[in-house]
């Protein structure tokens, strides 16, 4: 399926099935931004305020219920928690609760339905130890249980999860900068993990997806882009019967932060991450795209919907940075228009069938001065 990527590819912009929404972001606070209204489409609340953070936010629907859930980072006295929150129709407002206290810290979240069971992924703590821990929902008897997986090896980081072939897998950094791969088989009814690519994945920012039948993952390329000489930071491996491995070379391939793969509705495999975009038409085609930080994105209505955030700062005080201030702007932009919208970082984006709604969710940030705010769970959504 997959070829080797060429170093001497040209990078092709394409644009025409792609709605673009940068949500755009900074630090130092003096002047805050209004949140969307209605004129433009997008509605607005804070979720969870005091407790929810809205770091490392996964989504997903969940249909047993028709319910919508968010998952995130919590601050509970100091202490990193799992935030877990529902809404179902016919019921007024969300509700909250911390899963697994004292183990998850909410951290690099991943959720996902597999059959009518609910999953989630998320780095924990034991002792010193950082582990991947993995909650499910019974819906049988309405708890959820949770449990540490594959404990020698994986730190719970850069964790990605999805269903393939009628089997859960998860994808995760190892001990050592690997990148760990886990599955689950209910013939055999346990998990069973393998360290892949070894000496050069580094299973940071990863992502997953399913494409043409086969299991395609994107991580960091180990001591890539930034900490040597190497320029080609991006390993893409796939899943066809066996796993291969390829690099993609030349500009862009340097990932710094979470990685985004999703199919669009023409088919294609699409890859996001801080300035670049793959997609897989034939053959790999790479572009540079200005859309910021913590991509998500979407399909919705036909359209493939990519979400970001991007940091800028216009100084209004001293020139110096210990002393400066700055007065944070944020912007959306959806094709040509220019809408004000909430601060925000690392956004998740999903669509909630029963009102075909698209949502985002992202952490907000308030009340900051210099370089410390409040920051809490933002939610938005656009009818």
């Amino acid at each position: 399926m997959m070829q080797s990527v060429c170093a001497s590819r040209s990078f092709v912009v394409r644009a025409s099935s792609i709605l673009v929404a940068a949500v755009l972001a900074g630090a130092s606070l003096v002047a805050h931004a209004s949140p969307p209204g209605p004129e433009f489409g997008w509605n607005f609340e804070v979720l969870d305020q005091g407790i929810s953070t809205g770091a490392y936010p996964s989504t997903v629907y969940y249909p047993l219920f028709d319910q919508h859930h968010v998952f995130n980072q919590g601050n509970d006295a100091y202490t990193p928690v799992l935030r877990h929150g529902w809404f179902q129709p016919g019921f007024a407002a969300w509700s909250f609760e911390t899963l697994d206290g004292g183990n998850s810290t909410g951290r690099d979240t991943a959720t996902m339905v597999w059959f009518s069971q609910h999953h989630v992924f998320n780095q924990g703590r034991d002792s010193d130890q950082t582990i991947l821990r993995h909650g499910w929902f019974e819906p049988r008897i309405g708890v959820w249980q949770f449990e540490t997986l594959d404990a020698e090896m994986s730190t719970g980081l850069g964790t990605a999860a999805l269903t393939y072939r009628g089997q859960q897998h998860v994808f995760t950094e190892g001990k050592g900068f690997v990148l760990r791969h886990g599955w689950y088989d209910p013939a055999i009814g346990y998990w069973q993990f393998e360290t892949l690519d070894e000496g050069e994945s580094s299973g940071r920012f990863t992502s997953a997806a399913e494409s043409e039948g086969n299991l395609n993952v994107f991580t960091e390329r180990k001591w890539g882009c930034g900490s040597s000489s190497i320029s080609d930071g991006l390993r893409h491996g796939w899943y066809d019967g066996s796993w291969h491995f390829e690099t993609f070379t030349g500009r862009p391939s340097c990932v710094w932060d979470r990685t985004t793969a999703i199919v669009s509705t023409d088919g294609n495999l699409n890859l996001f991450s801080t300035g670049i975009h793959w997609w897989y038409e034939q053959r790999w085609h790479g572009e540079s795209l200005d859309l910021g930080d913590e991509l998500s994105a979407v399909n919705h209505r036909g359209q493939l919907i990519v979400l970001g955030v991007q940091m800028w700062q216009w100084p209004v005080g001293l020139p110096s940075r210990s002393q400066f201030d700055g007065v944070w702007e944020s912007r959306l932009i959806a094709g040509n228009s220019l809408y004000p919208v909430p601060d925000g970082f690392r956004t998740n984006s999903s669509i909630y069938p029963p009102f075909d709604q698209l949502h985002m969710f992202y952490r907000y940030s308030s009340s900051c001065r210099r370089n410390s705010c409040e920051h809490t769970l933002a939610h938005s959504w656009r009818d």
